[in-house]
Parts: C-alpha cells; structure tokens; sequence
C-alpha cells in the first residue's frame, strides 16, 4: 500500500481521503487498486480501520500479500507503537513501511534553514515577489528585463512554499539571475508620484545590498544541491535502489564542497560576479566593528571578554575567510541532518536493495541481503542456492554482450526473472516487492501502474503466449 491523502474537511466535519494500494495475488503478479472515500475522524484507529476496509471491499488478501506501505512522518501514521503504519503491520507482517522520502528531504531543508544566521531573508524574498506582481510595477519589471537581457526570455520571481521547501530554490535561483533588474525596478520607483508605492520601493531597496546578494548565491547554491535530490525523489520511474543511489551521491557531494578549498573558491567568484552586475561591492560585507574596550579596563590587559556573544566577528579575516568560516557550518549541518533522517530502518532495508540492483558491486550478493530477508521472511537456505544459479545464468547469458546491452535497472532484473519464475522463485519474490515498495506517497499509484502493468503483461505472455 502506498499511503493516503487528505484534502480540506467538507461539510459536517467529514473528510475526502484516497488510498492507493499495490499487492500481490496468486494468478496475477501484481495488482493495484485505488480507492477515494470519507472518513469522519482522523485518529489512528479510524485510519487503520477505514484503509482495511478498502482493501477487504476489494477482496486483497492483505494480511498475506500486502507487501509495503507508505506515508509522510506525521505522528498519527508513523507512531512505533500505535500509529496507522504500526496497527497496519500487525495485521499484515509484510507491510513494511517506508517514511516518504521526499518529505525526510523536506524536513532536512527545513533544519537547514532554520540553522542559516539570515533566515528571515526568505520573508524579504516574498516581499519582493508580493511587490513586483502588483500589475503597474509588473510591467516596469518585463520592460526593466528586455532592456538589460535583451536576447533572454523574461523570468518571473517564485512564490515561496511553505510545504515544499525545495521549491525556495526556484525563487532563489531567479531572484539571483535577476537581481540587477530587481534593484532597478526599485531605484525607479522610488521617487515615484505614488508615496505608497514610493515609500515601498525605497524600504526594499534598502535591505538589498552586498551582504543580500552574497547570501542569495550561497543559498541557491546550498538549495540546489537539495533540489535536484528533491525533483529525482519524486520521478515516477524511481525505484528504492535508485533513491539510495541518489541520496548517497549528494552526500558525497556535499563531503566534497567541505572539504575541498576550490569549491568554495568557484562559489565566491560567483558572489563577486553576482554582485558586480548591480554595482555592489563585496568589501563592504566586512564583519562588523570589533567592540570597544570598556574605559574601566583600558589599564588592563584584556586577552578575552566575559560577555564575548557566539559566534564571533571574525573581524580579523577578510570577507571571504569571514564567509568561508560561516559557509562550513551549514554544509556540516545539513551532512548531520541527512544521516540522521535517511539511517533508520527503512534505509537499512534500502541498502539491501542493492543485491538486486545488476549495476552494483553487490549484485546478487546473499551477505548483502539479510535486511530484506528479515523484512519479508524470504526462506535463507533456497535463497542462497538461488541466488549463485541466477548468477551464474546471467553471466552465460550476457557475456558476449556489450556493457549497454545489460541490464541496468532493478525493473530490468524483474523482466529477465519473469520466464524463470519456477527456478528462482525467491529472487523473484523479493525482486517484485522490492521494485513497489514506495520511494514517496506523492507519487502514489502513477509509477506503481505502469510496472504493474508491465509485469503483468510479461506474466500474460509466459502463460498464455
């Protein structure tokens, strides 16, 4: 099963859910059903309650074949021992569930952000927006851009979301390519005949400076990393193989820019060109002022003070260090938050996946396995035989065939399983558990309909073709 969505309440205090559930049958590899209906409570039991009734109502044999199931973090579905995921579990020991993974990444963004010194930027941002939508400064904001891109596409400033967190890159990252014609359009207008409007104008233009420019083309960079993650998380042909592929990838990446000195060296050339464009010079970021000596002190030698606030001034360095001092912090705490949010038992289970990935070091490894042998009570010994003949096949098969020609995906793995389903039935039990078990509840139901669809017409071919 793969989770639930809730719409506003209607009339009575009665609300609209829709359920998607993937299960497996005995003459039909593959099954997948989708269901809307109206639920008058919320709490856990209610959900559990009217989610199995769904099911029974379409005569699945849950506690049997229901193999996965998947929400966001919210308490009511993910408590250990009383939330839906958990009463579900008891019912069906198969349902294993899986935390929605492009909401973990959304919780990582959001601790993220809440860590960066200027976080209220965000709220200038949506000012900005809110200002230059307004019809009579929108049309000054086209004319603005025809004038200084003349052979560019005009762009349009985002909206902030307050639930998808990763879409801040979007409104970050044309704020950042359009911050020149930003700062006209408000220079503009403001000496303009309308004192509201005018009074506006200069009341934004004065908080956008140097310091804001810097600070854009840090968080654009720092979301970007997090968005592209975000927008692959929600792909409709992502399988969990892939998830942990990616989620590993960023990590590195980020273990990268912390560690090496050139990446933040090409980042702040970025920041110098970012802030040339509208004539703002980076020097004038310089850390504040040391503070004063207090005039009872002055006979005294002062190595440090009593009331020295965190997070020192760095007044010592130059603009650059003072940035760098202050860039390495956040790059730590997103590396702590990811490995916090993506290291629980479900991606235990993730890392497993990988012995049915064919393009992993691990491939076909029973070692490598037992998380999904714990999870789905696959029998070890006929495993383990299975496994090293499936292996063994596969390298005949395939080892006059060049390297693109193999397979490549875990979906690929289950094709080629398909016609051998009798000799290896339980890589192929697990191989079609694991390509449904749910990546993120948001894309419930669109990818699981299509691989239903193509196991199934493999099946349909193997027996009546």
């Amino acid at each position: 099963m793969h989770g639930w969505a809730r719409a506003p309440p209607l009339e009575g205090g009665a609300h609209p859910l829709s359920t998607a559930a993937v299960w497996r049958g005995n003459r039909v590899p593959l099954g997948l059903s989708e269901h809307a209906c109206v639920a008058f409570k919320l709490d856990a039991k209610a959900l559990t309650d009217e989610i199995l009734g769904v099911l029974k109502s379409h005569g699945i044999d849950f506690r049997a074949n229901l193999v996965g199931q998947g929400y966001d973090g919210a308490s009511v579905m993910s408590g250990r021992h009383t939330g839906v995921a958990a009463r579900i579990k008891q019912e069906a020991p198969f349902a294993f569930y899986v935390h929605c993974h492009a909401h973990r990444l959304n919780l990582v963004l959001i601790d993220v952000v809440k860590s960066l010194p200027d976080a209220a930027q965000f709220s200038l941002l949506e000012k900005l927006y809110i200002f230059i939508s307004g019809s009579y400064v929108h049309a000054k904001w086209l004319d603005v851009q025809k004038e200084l891109y003349p052979n560019e596409q005009t762009r349009e400033l985002k909206q902030l979301s307050d639930t998808r967190w990763a879409c801040r890159y979007d409104t970050c990252k044309v704020m950042k390519e359009r911050l020149h014609a930003v700062v006209r359009v408000l220079e503009g207008l403001a000496n303009d005949c309308n004192a509201d409007r005018a009074i506006d104008a200069r009341g934004l233009l004065g908080q956008i400076d140097a310091r804001f420019a810097m600070k854009l083309v840090i968080m654009t960079h720092i979301l970007g990393k997090i968005n592209q993650l975000s927008n692959l998380l929600q792909s409709a042909n992502l399988d969990l193989v892939k998830a942990v592929e990616l989620i590993e990838t960023v990590r590195a990446n980020l273990e990268e820019m912390r560690s090496d000195p050139a990446s933040f060296d090409a980042l702040w050339d970025e920041v110098e060109k970012n802030s040339a464009a509208p004539g703002f010079d980076t020097s004038e970021c310089r850390s504040s002022r040391k503070r004063k000596l207090s005039t009872q002190l002055q006979e005294f030698v002062v190595t440090d003070s009593t009331g020295k606030q965190s997070g020192s001034t760095h007044s010592d360095f130059s603009v650059k260090d003072s940035t760098r001092i202050n860039f390495y912090p956040i790059l730590d705490h997103m590396l702590t938050e990811m490995t916090r949010r993506f290291s629980n038992e479900a991606c235990e289970l993730m890392k497993a996946l990988q012995a049915l990935n064919p393009q992993s070091a691990e491939f076909l490894s029973f070692e490598k396995m037992s998380g999904l042998i714990l999870a789905f009570r696959a029998n070890e010994e006929d495993l383990s035989h299975e496994l090293h003949s499936a292996k063994r096949m596969l390298e005949r098969r395939y080892k006059d065939l060049s390297d693109n020609e193999k397979p490549k995906s875990l979906l690929d793995f289950v094709r080629i399983l398909g016609p051998y389903e009798e000799a290896f039935p339980e890589p192929y039990r697990l191989a079609k558990i694991s390509i449904v078990l749910p990546v993120s509840s948001a894309l419930a139901g669109s990818r699981e309909k299509l691989l239903c669809s193509e196991i199934n017409q493999n099946y349909t071919e193997k027996y009546n073709g």
